[in-house]
């Protein structure tokens, strides 16, 4: 089973010596820029490109991805709700794809525990990817409790990033982002 995380749309090559825009202070000499594309034709534009970037596959777990960063990448309130709203458009696409057979399971990957708790008020999910919230250098109680909650609808939890993006595997991140030098 293949699955893909969309919400993220490949653009063109990069000329050398070009970094991308794609979270660069994580993903250095990628060879390609992504931007964010979700909302109800955009997440179906990423679900086709998958498709075709899988080379023959088909993706049959999909999620958005990175909806935290969507929404937090808002310049105002009015424009954070029109932006949750795409989320839940998105949703609808894939829901569509999964009653038409074209996919098996709806999912969510977020680093923002509590925007995985947003969704799933509004939205059912398959499975959530809750990642760097639930490590091995933090537990909070809270999350403890959405994830029993989960548990007992049924919700696949996949725990990702327990250690908190590399710090703790003796790498220079933590959380995605490069650590100050003391």
């Amino acid at each position: 089973m293949h699955s893909n995380k969309l919400g993220w749309h490949r653009t063109n090559e990069l000329p050398n010596g070009i970094e991308p825009t794609f979270k660069p202070e994580v993903w250095h000499y990628l060879k390609y820029d992504a931007v964010q594309n979700i909302s109800y034709k955009g997440i179906l534009e990423c679900y086709e490109q998958g498709n075709q970037l899988l080379n023959g596959y088909k993706a049959e777990l999909v999620s958005v991805h990175d909806p935290d960063e969507y929404v937090t990448g808002a310049q105002n309130q009015l424009e954070k709700e029109k932006r949750y709203n795409d989320i839940i458009e998105a949703y609808c696409a894939l829901s569509e794809l999964k009653t038409q057979g074209e996919v098996k399971a709806i999912g969510v990957g977020s680093k923002d525990w509590r925007m995985i708790e947003r969704i799933v008020n509004d939205v059912n999910l398959d499975w959530v990817m809750i990642a760097n919230s639930m490590t091995v250098h933090s537990q909070p109680q809270e999350l403890v409790t959405f994830m029993e909650e989960l548990q007992q609808h049924g919700t696949i939890i996949i725990n990702a990033g327990v250690f908190n993006g590399g710090l703790l595997v003796g790498e220079d991140y933590y959380n995605y982002k490069l650590m100050d030098p003391l």
